[in-house]
């Protein structure tokens, strides 16, 4: 289709990142603009109410504490309000931008459902949940790293018109 033609011309643009997710070498090319706000928003209807219950208690995010014991909370809350359609969604947009490097000569995109097969049938299941957290991981790490990090003065110009 037209969007994906105009997705692998933008993916060019982008760097890949290399993983290793259990024993299977990945290239995760960040998405576009388009793809990762509908990437965002699937994840935020999965995952942002819980999120949102754990944050609203917290003065800073410091505050949540280390122990990881409220964002363990977020992941229950999100995983009992994940669907099919959520899983569909989230492989459709992430699967167009990650190759699975079968072998040298052989990388397919995870978009086709042979590769997909291949990559997390049978015992390799949980690598389907590693490479979705791998994908958020690639897409939406900088963007949370830059969201908190406008709280601190230093950074403060970033956030304000040219």
């Amino acid at each position: 289709s037209e969007s994906r033609r105009s997705s692998a011309i933008l993916g060019a643009m982008r760097n890949p990142e290399k993983r290793e997710i259990a024993g299977l070498k990945i290239e995760i090319t960040p998405l576009g603009f388009e793809a990762q706000r509908r990437a965002f928003v699937i994840l935020a209807k999965a995952g942002g109410p819980a999120l949102i219950e754990i944050l609203a208690g917290a003065k800073t995010i410091t505050s949540l504490g280390s122990d990881g014991e409220a964002f363990r909370k977020a992941a229950l809350s999100a995983l009992d309000r994940t669907d099919d359609a959520t899983l569909d969604a989230l492989t459709e947009v992430f699967g167009e931008t990650t190759r699975a490097m079968f072998s040298p000569k052989r990388a397919p995109f995870l978009s086709e459902a042979s590769a997909r097969e291949e990559a997390f049938g049978g015992p390799n299941f949980a690598r389907y949940f590693l490479w979705l957290r791998a994908c958020v991981e690639v897409n939406f790490a900088p963007f949370f790293g830059q969201l908190f990090g406008a709280t601190d003065p230093a950074s403060k110009e970033n956030t304000q018109a040219a």
